[in-house]
């Protein structure tokens, strides 16, 4: 049986990214929870700093690009030497490519990250309404994530930089994500962070805060009475039981627990 897995897909612009945008680099290292996998697109600008940033920041995850069938406007950034070089030494995780089909369109590539993804995050150049957007692939994809309800946050790279937080449309836990995953992001939350930032690994710890609220949370949701609430306690308490294995064996949260 395969483990589960939460994904986060991303759409970007292939323009104003040399330098990347503040915009860019507030979301990833200040709103961009922890995922089993990040998925982007494979070309230029956006697509490809994006990639290779959580690459390099978020080493113990999966990492896969979707390639089009047009590779014009390809930038094959896990493909460089010091890229390929850090993979062969075990310093960096393999990149899983998907090649589209030949015959396909942006628009397939564009379609095949919005299923692949429990949320997407975009980076267009302009907002939605001017002109200059018309044509855009990134806004095509992110209409797609909002029409499958997968859509997390947007934010345009150009001044004055609007954006909108849209909703979490799932939470780690609710996603199916790793344990591992939806611990991180829980421990974060509990801690009153508004989302996990690059830190030392949490140690869990029997008594503390986060198993305290991860508790009372199953406590309320096996309250509720109901189908959904059930199905979610036992989620939580699987957390839980993970999350106090942690702490008997001295196990951070970006580790697994050893076998006995």
């Amino acid at each position: 049986m395969s483990r589960p897995v939460f994904t986060i897909s991303f759409t970007a612009s292939r323009f104003n990214f040399s330098p990347p945008p503040p915009v860019v680099l507030s979301v990833l290292t200040a709103r961009l929870p922890f995922a089993d996998r990040y998925v982007t697109g494979a070309c230029q600008g956006g697509d490809a700093w994006i990639g290779a940033w959580l690459h390099a920041a978020r080493p113990e995850a999966e990492h896969m690009v979707v390639v089009p069938a047009n590779r014009s406007q390809v930038d094959q950034w896990w493909a460089r030497p010091e890229r390929v070089l850090a993979v062969s030494q075990g310093r960096s995780p393999v990149v899983t490519v998907e090649w589209m089909a030949p015959g396909t369109g942006y628009d397939d590539r564009n379609q095949r990250l919005v299923d692949l993804a429990d949320w997407v995050f975009g980076f267009p150049a302009f907002p939605e309404e001017d002109p200059r957007s018309k044509r855009s692939g990134t806004w095509q994809t992110i209409r797609m994530a909002r029409d499958a309800k997968k859509l997390s946050q947007w934010h345009c790279v150009t001044p004055p930089y609007q954006g909108r937080i849209e909703g979490n449309p799932l939470s780690p836990v609710t996603a199916g994500g790793s344990p591992r995953t939806a611990l991180r992001n829980l421990a974060f939350a509990a801690a009153g962070e508004s989302r996990p930032r690059v830190t030392p690994p949490h140690q869990p710890r029997r008594g503390d805060d986060v198993e305290a609220w991860l508790t009372r949370w199953r406590g309320e949701l096996a309250a509720q009475g109901s189908p959904e609430g059930d199905v979610a306690a036992h989620a939580v308490n699987d957390l839980l039981d993970d999350y106090r294995r942690h702490a008997d064996t001295g196990t951070p949260l970006d580790a697994e627990v050893p076998e006995r």
